[in-house]
């Protein structure tokens, strides 16, 4: 951050002098003025935090839609933008350079702007994870205005009939079931209906290319499995 007194003729630059007195206060209202003139993306966004973001602004629009936790502040880039002074200012103490603005806390930043009853409430309504009948913990993919994704495979998954949900129950997940490459085989929202339809079809299939993993002919009364069928 450089800071110095100009002297100018329209855009011409006369003279300049460099200001050595420069206040905290004053370094942080020059780094919000510059994202507000720049936007959000000056900022690094991991994954994590992109995807943080996304799940917050998410869980607004559907808090609202319900009419559910109406003071839940609103996560869009208008207006985390218009109200960098509140959430962002206090994170910026000491930021003088690029590579300390890299090093930024966004994650605690933007959660701070919820109490801590909230950000219970969200996680719990919005989990980052669910379980699946093997046991394992899967990453939910929110995206911002279709339904989570949860990406399993779908053995993991035999036993179980209804799709899994979030948010009380309000929202189904979008299941991308995956053959045991990790390779997708079917989308659906309506597990039940995969079972009793598609699945004949992809069981037939898989059978051929994958003979050593498991297979039910029921797979609502098969056991869930993340193993070949000689360790079950």
């Amino acid at each position: 951050m450089i800071a110095e007194k100009r002297l100018m003729l329209g855009k011409l630059v006369i003279n300049k002098q460099p200001i050595a007195e420069v206040s905290a206060q004053q370094k942080t209202e020059a780094l919000i003025s510059g994202i507000k003139n720049t936007g959000l993306s000056v900022l690094t966004w991991s994954e994590e935090n992109q995807q943080l973001l996304i799940r917050l602004q998410y869980a607004y629009s559907n808090y609202q839609s319900n009419q559910y936790a109406s003071d839940f502040p609103c996560f869009s880039s208008q207006s985390l933008l218009s109200t960098l002074d509140d959430w962002l200012a206090p994170y910026l103490v000491g930021i003088s350079k690029p590579e300390q603005l890299k090093k930024l806390d966004l994650k605690g930043a933007l959660l701070a702007r919820l109490t801590w009853s909230m950000q219970e409430t969200f996680e719990k309504h919005f989990p980052t994870h669910a379980i699946v009948p093997t046991g394992s913990k899967i990453k939910i993919s929110y995206r911002e205005d279709e339904s989570p994704v949860l990406s399993v495979r779908l053995q993991e998954l035999f036993g179980q009939q209804e799709t899994p949900r979030i948010f009380e129950g309000r929202i189904k997940l979008q299941l991308a079931l995956l053959s045991p490459a990790r390779k997708l085989l079917q989308l659906t929202q309506d597990l039940s209906t995969f079972w009793l339809g598609a699945y004949t079809e992809v069981k037939k299939e898989m059978r051929g290319r994958y003979p050593k993993h498991y297979w039910p002919d029921d797979p609502l009364q098969a056991q869930a499995t993340k193993r070949v069928k000689k360790y079950m």
